[in-house]
């Protein structure tokens, strides 16, 4: 009975060690290096790890008209609905608050 145990625990053993000896393709290769070198432990004891973009920023697009027109509905439905403006808003604040998000610098925008 232990013996089998002991083979099943082996066998276990193994099939983690073949996984971890997988071989990368680039961009796995790439997503380690990235993470390798932006990550950092905070005093909180939290992880940051900044968020990679691909090789270049023109591969987003349209992203940012679409961005930008679904921002601005979203404005125009919080005016027509003060409630929902003060919820949002009181959102925002919570979220900034427990360090979520970063509001950006003048130059950054």
């Amino acid at each position: 009975m232990k013996t089998d145990s002991l083979h099943h625990l082996m066998e276990q053993f193994w099939s983690i060690e073949e996984m971890n000896n997988k071989v990368l393709t680039t961009e796995e290769k790439a997503c380690e290096e990235h993470f390798q070198l932006h990550t950092r432990r905070l005093k909180t004891g939290q992880y940051e790890v900044r968020l990679p973009l691909s090789d270049s920023v023109d591969k987003l697009g349209e992203s940012y008209d679409n961005a930008k027109t679904k921002f601005l509905a979203l404005e125009q439905r919080l005016l027509k609905q003060p409630h929902l403006k003060q919820d949002y808003a009181a959102f925002l604040e919570e979220y900034l608050q427990l360090g979520h998000m970063t509001p950006l610098s003048e130059n950054e925008r």
